[in-house]
């Protein structure tokens, strides 16, 4: 199978595009499911397009400012997802693309050098 490229132009698209809240992501009152010391939820995200959209959710039950919430794109025709654009919380991680060094509040966008789909 040959890869699939997403141009910076497409990602941009991609994330500007309208989308619908999903039913129970306005509210998040209920808690969501824990497994392994994290919570964790995903919706499905309608959009006028033909365009399949999830946002996942995932937070540490130890520290709720340690979270990220994924915007994700599944590819046509594939189980591929591809994830548009991440919002994280407080944590340190390394973005191993640009080898920087994270700790707070940051968002990841994707861009065309990401990676091959």
């Amino acid at each position: 199978m040959s890869h699939i490229i997403l141009t910076d132009e497409r990602i941009r698209e991609l994330i500007s595009e309208p989308k619908d809240v999903p039913e129970g992501l306005g509210s998040l009152g209920r808690p969501m499911p824990e497994r392994n010391g994290h919570r964790h939820k995903e919706f499905d995200v309608a959009s006028n397009s033909d365009n399949l959209f999830f946002i996942k959710l995932r937070q540490l039950c130890a520290n709720p400012l340690d979270f990220s919430v994924i915007l994700a794109y599944q590819l046509p025709g594939l189980h591929t997802l591809v994830r548009l654009r991440r919002y994280n919380g407080k944590h340190h991680h390394t973005n191993h693309l640009e080898h920087q060094r994270f700790y707070g509040f940051h968002i990841h966008t994707a861009t065309a050098d990401s990676g091959r789909w």
